[in-house]
């Protein structure tokens, strides 16, 4: 349970203040899963490919094995962090995974999976063939990076290769996401289920989990992966479990705005670091889902008694 028992560096203010009114993109996740339409036309069109005399494949594996050895000392320090404070690395609240990422000047940095909400706003079956478009496009000969908190179910029927076996490759061995299946099935899916079909029905996925997704990505994008997909996002302003309500600011700096919300964070370099080496490559991220939060009223913040 993610509360006051479990986390008990959270307390409850009391307070009766109303919080700013956040309203970033109504539709972050449609709108970027268009984006992966459009690069699915592209590359299904052979309209651009990984080009070697513009990836600069030194640059990348340097890029990964540098990430490799941040990423094990960040996963050690967050190991000891939840080891002296007795919480769970990782843990399933309100049908969303959660897992703390990183510690901050003693406080926890927690990413969570972003709610899917996309599946046919993005007109994709138009794409398909016998759509209006006339392009009868289907994703065939392209690989999608799916990154997640955890693995997409490969034997899934909506997975089937027509050859035999699944057309999701796992690459690391996590435990099976519910969510994860769910926003592969939304690239890919075959269309046993005519409503479950994805926007590229024909194309193969490489899943992986988000725990080491710099070096991962840095690697992968050295092999010639074009594009990958990455639905979640740090916790960031409000979040409400039941009738429970958690201020994930720094309480310090402001009651009632997160510094977060589009900040230019060590991750974010890391990802532009890629993209430069890499042109060609696409990383596809969800943005969050945050809107139409103006909560008042008892609820927890961060106290900071973890900082000694």
């Amino acid at each position: 349970m993610f509360n006051s028992g479990a986390y008990p560096d959270y307390k409850d203010t009391r307070k009766q203040a109303i919080f700013r009114n956040f309203r970033p993109l109504k539709k972050p996740f449609s709108v970027l899963l268009r984006v992966l339409v459009a690069v699915l036309i592209c590359a299904n069109s052979g309209l651009f490919g990984q080009s070697s005399s513009e990836t600069d494949l030194e640059r990348l594996r340097f890029l990964a094995d540098s990430f490799r050895v941040e990423e094990e000392r960040t996963m050690e320090r967050v190991r000891e962090w939840c080891d002296v404070h007795q919480i769970p690395q990782t843990l399933q609240q309100n049908g969303r995974m959660i897992s703390v990422v990183d510690v901050i000047e003693g406080r926890p940095l927690f990413q969570a999976d972003a709610n899917v909400r996309a599946a046919q706003t993005s007109r994709a079956s138009l794409l398909h063939p016998g759509g209006s478009s006339g392009l009868g496009l289907t994703g065939i000969g392209m690989t999608i990076g799916v990154w997640e908190g955890q693995s997409v179910a490969t034997q899934h029927v909506e997975f089937a290769a027509a050859s035999g076996g699944s057309r999701v490759q796992t690459m690391d061995g996590s435990a099976l996401s519910t969510h994860g299946s769910h926003v592969a099935g939304t690239l890919i899916a075959s269309g046993v289920n005519a409503a479950a079909k994805g926007m590229a029905p024909n194309a193969s996925a490489r899943s992986y989990d988000w725990d080491f997704e710099l070096s991962e990505m840095a690697a992968e994008a050295a092999s010639g992966l074009l594009i990958s997909n990455h639905s979640y996002a740090y916790l960031a302003g409000w979040e409400a479990y039941g009738s429970v309500n958690y201020w994930f600011g720094w309480d310090y700096l402001s009651p009632t705005e997160d510094y977060l919300f589009g900040f230019y964070y060590s991750q974010t370099r890391a990802w532009d670091l890629i993209a430069e080496a890499a042109p060609y490559y696409l990383i596809v991220k969800a943005a969050g889902n945050d809107r139409g939060e103006n909560l008042n009223g008892p609820h927890y913040f961060w106290d900071g008694s973890a900082l000694g």
